[in-house]
């Protein structure tokens, strides 16, 4: 039984699509995840609430800034802050994306190139929004603000140009031509 059901993401947020699944976070027995078409469903120890690692995790200052609960009452709100570990795996994560995409580039049809593209973009304005400790809000509002940037600047171009390989190479011109062009056919939306 769960102390605790919190929904979050995009439906929690007000922005979800026809085509959005349902992301709920319950606090009960023991650690479990169901993921499915239409719900995202992960299940955490009770005990997790007064774990650091879970304090600290960019998904508790998500649900602790847009979750909406369903049952119970969060009283570990107040100590939820981005940590350190979270902003170092998030930053190995983006890294690891840049230092592998250009080898596999080539072999990628366009829909993929630009898929990763998207991918790696959402993940490093995540990882900016956790350095300044701010909590990361649902991809909906990631992509509606990158698609009201005029051009594809500031700290996240530097971020990422930064991270690729030297010189111009095919990956850089495709990869950040990707970047600036406009979000309306993302691919990593599912069709309804």
């Amino acid at each position: 039984m769960a102390d605790e059901i919190v929904v979050f993401g995009s439906m929690a947020a007000g922005l979800n699509r026809p085509d959005s699944d349902v992301d709920v976070l319950c606090f009960g027995e023991r650690e479990s995840k169901l993921k499915s078409r239409s719900l995202d469903l992960i299940v955490l120890p009770r005990k997790s609430v007064s774990d650091p690692a879970w304090l600290q995790s960019e998904l508790a200052s998500h649900v602790s800034r847009y979750g909406v609960w369903i049952k119970g009452v969060p009283e570990w709100l107040n100590q939820v802050g981005i940590g350190e570990q979270a902003v170092t795996e998030k930053r190995r994560r983006v890294e690891a994306f840049m230092r592998c995409l250009p080898a596999a580039w080539p072999t990628l049809d366009q829909r993929f190139k630009r898929k990763y593209s998207i991918k790696v973009r959402r993940e490093a304005q995540r990882l900016l929004l956790m350095r300044r400790g701010q909590a990361v809000p649902p991809t909906r509002l990631l992509d509606e603000y990158w698609q009201g940037l005029a051009a594809f600047e500031g700290e996240l171009g530097e971020y990422l140009h930064h991270l690729a390989p030297g010189g111009e190479t095919r990956f850089s011109r495709e990869f950040f031509s990707l970047l600036g062009q406009n979000l309306s056919t993302d691919p990593t939306r599912r069709k309804s």
